[in-house]
C-alpha cells in the first residue's frame, strides 16, 4: 500500500479517475486504524472494530471497481490541436474518431 502514492507520484497515469485509487487508500487507512483500535472501540460498541475493518475495506474495493469500469485510456502522444488546456489530454477514442474524419 505504500508503494501505490510513490507510483503515482512518479509516473503519469495512463487512465482517467485515479480518484478510485485514492478512494481505496483512504478506506484502507480507516481500515487498519480500526483495526489497530479493536479493543478501544469494542468499549463503546459491542462488535468492536473487526466487522467495521472489514466494512472499510469493502468500501474501498467498491471505490477501485467502480473507478476501473468508467476509466478511458489517456493518449499523450497526440497533436496539439487535440490536447485540452485545462482538461489535459482527450480520450484515445476521441482521437481516433477526428483522425479518420481528418
Amino acid at each position: 500500500m505504500l508503494a501505490i502514492p510513490l507510483m503515482m507520484a512518479l509516473f503519469p497515469p495512463r487512465y482517467t479517475d485515479t480518484a478510485g485509487l485514492i478512494a481505496l487508500m483512504v478506506f484502507h487507512g480507516i481500515a487498519k486504524l480500526l483495526e489497530w483500535h479493536d479493543h478501544s472501540i469494542a468499549a463503546f460498541l459491542a462488535t468492536g472494530g473487526h466487522p467495521w475493518k472489514h466494512a472499510a475495506a469493502a468500501a474501498g474495493a467498491l471505490c477501485y471497481l467502480i473507478a476501473v469500469e468508467r476509466r478511458r485510456r489517456l493518449c499523450y502522444a497526440v497533436p496539439s490541436r487535440f490536447y485540452h488546456a485545462n482538461y489535459g489530454p482527450i480520450y484515445c477514442r476521441r482521437l481516433l474518431a477526428k483522425l479518420a474524419w481528418a
